[in-house]
């Protein structure tokens, strides 16, 4: 298998994870500008908070929003996050040990203090086939 396609499975499978969030291999000259920056509101311990719909991963809040198994809507940290969904893989080949150590996981969903768990976000890790 060549690196791009495991790339493509690793963007496949993290944009999988996050629920939806479309993850584009293509950046046009447009968007390709400097973000603008991006304003979180901070909860009562320095952490920030919010959606991630349409922020660069790097500019991405402590706390993100999502809705929980139990139909909650809440907050995940984002390290944990990134740990469960192969958010932190940083070369083709972690790209690869990670996919084939894929499972489907749980992690807590938080009210917006990143301390009281409310529920779980689930982490499905199906991988599909190319089309």
């Amino acid at each position: 298998m060549n690196v791009r396609k495991i790339l493509r499975r690793a963007a496949l499978l993290i944009a999988a994870c996050l629920g939806g969030l479309v993850l584009s291999s293509s950046v046009s000259a447009t968007s390709a500008r400097q973000p603008e920056p991006v304003a979180f509101l901070t909860n009562d311990f320095g952490q920030t908070y919010g959606s991630i719909a349409g922020v660069p991963a790097h500019l991405e809040p402590d706390l993100i929003a999502a809705v929980g198994t139990n139909g909650s809507e809440g907050y995940v940290l984002k390290n944990e996050l990134d740990l469960a969904s192969g958010g932190n893989v940083g070369t083709p080949a972690e790209a690869l040990v990670f996919m084939e150590q894929a499972r489907d996981t749980v992690i807590p969903l938080y009210e917006v203090d990143g301390r009281t768990q409310i529920g779980v976000f689930e982490i499905q890790r199906t991988i599909g086939t190319d089309h």
